[in-house]
């Protein structure tokens, strides 16, 4: 994998995507967010493939990169019920800093600016996956291009995002909330 061998990862990937796939799906129960974990798990394999040890454990890597993501997500949530019950509790008394609404328009607008930058497939597939929470399957047999086609514009247009958006005083699940609000 050293040497941007496409054919060992292709190897790697059919030997553990359906297990990984199990993996998540016991433990989380929603098929394509479990699709789009091991998907990003396998993302993750190949952008870092260049640093990763040769000599390690292969299967231990890929499942405990799931594992991160998927309790990474299960805090999400967690943090998501808790904060819709807090949001309930308070009722009418909840009201919106008009600071933070400046804020949030200056970011939906950046979001939207950065979008509109990527390259029309790219932003086609991102918009596709997040808005539409279409598998990446799905995005390819919709676009007609194969499914690594369709991780590598999505990956591109994520880390485009974080990089523009790295001064921003956000994690990216809210900017991404902020996407999917808004329907940019």
């Amino acid at each position: 994998m050293h040497a941007d061998n496409i054919k060992a990862f292709e190897t790697v990937y059919s030997l553990y995507y359906v297990q990984l796939c199990r993996v998540a799906y016991k433990k989380l129960g929603d098929e394509e967010l479990v699709e789009e974990l091991v998907q990003d798990v396998f993302l993750n394999l190949w952008v870092k493939r260049k640093n990763l040890d040769t000599e390690g454990n292969l299967q231990a890597y890929l499942y405990a990169t799931l594992r991160n993501k998927a309790l990474s997500e299960l805090r999400s949530r967690l943090l998501r019920s808790q904060h819709y019950i807090k949001v309930r509790e308070e009722g009418d008394s909840f009201s919106v800093n008009i600071e933070d609404d400046y804020v949030a328009r200056e970011t939906e607008l950046k979001i939207k600016e950065i979008l509109d930058s990527l390259p029309p497939q790219c932003r086609e597939a991102f918009i596709l996956s997040r808005e539409e929470q279409l598998s990446y399957k799905a995005i390819a047999e919709k676009m007609n291009i194969s499914v690594n086609t369709v991780e590598k514009h999505v990956g591109k247009a994520l880390k485009k995002l974080r990089t523009e958006l790295k001064d921003y005083n956000m994690p990216i699940i809210i900017l991404l909330g902020l996407l999917a609000i808004y329907r940019l």
